[in-house]
């Protein structure tokens, strides 16, 4: 579910009757009877408010953790079960991992939205109808649009998690020691002269 203040435009510290008015407002102008109605949207709306407008769902809703808290976890939990010497350095290293691929993925989609906007300017519709080929181009620039912004969100949700987990240390580990410089006969330490 999405974050339901930011569905209705609230801040968390609405009241009630705040609430109640934005949901009424977005309510009116997305409902599917209306012309530019949005069912979708319509239902997101409903959602947020239902969650907001029900005291023991919003403290419950307030009180969840946030999506790079429930991240950082998740790398936590599979660093611990990877049986991981420092589980804190192992979910941080497969956060940056999963950042690195994600920006890889910006950069490739970024790259053919330049692609795509060229050859949408270059290609002409003289004929009758609809002009289905820019149609399918515009739909895919749209994609590419979502695809680049839910990155963008997931890189900071990422970032986040990184943060949160930068407050914790394993001290399970041990340091190394190296041994000091000479050589083992039968369990026995010879130094070197």
């Amino acid at each position: 579910m999405n974050n339901p203040y930011d569905t209705l435009g609230v801040p968390p510290s609405a009241t009630a009757a705040e609430i109640k008015a934005a949901w009424r407002k977005l309510a009116s102008e997305l409902h599917p009877d209306h012309g530019a109605g949005d069912a979708e949207r319509m239902k997101a709306v409903n959602e947020a408010y239902e969650t907001l407008s029900d005291p023991g769902k919003r403290e419950e809703f307030d009180e969840a953790p946030d999506a790079a808290t429930q991240l950082a976890v998740q790398h936590f939990i599979h660093a611990m079960t990877s049986f991981s010497e420092d589980v804190i350095t192992t979910a941080k290293a497969t956060l940056a991992h999963e950042k690195t691929n994600l920006q890889q993925a910006r950069r490739q989609a970024s790259a053919e939205r330049g692609k795509l906007n060229k050859k949408l300017s270059a290609i002409k519709f003289h004929g009758k109808g609809k002009p289905w080929l820019l149609e399918v181009l515009t739909l895919r620039l749209d994609h590419i649009a979502k695809m680049l912004d839910d990155c963008a969100k997931q890189e900071i949700v990422l970032t986040d998690a990184m943060k949160v987990l930068d407050e914790y240390q394993d001290t399970s580990r041990k340091p190394e020691t190296r041994p000091k410089p000479g050589y083992f006969l039968d369990d026995d330490f010879m130094p070197l002269r």
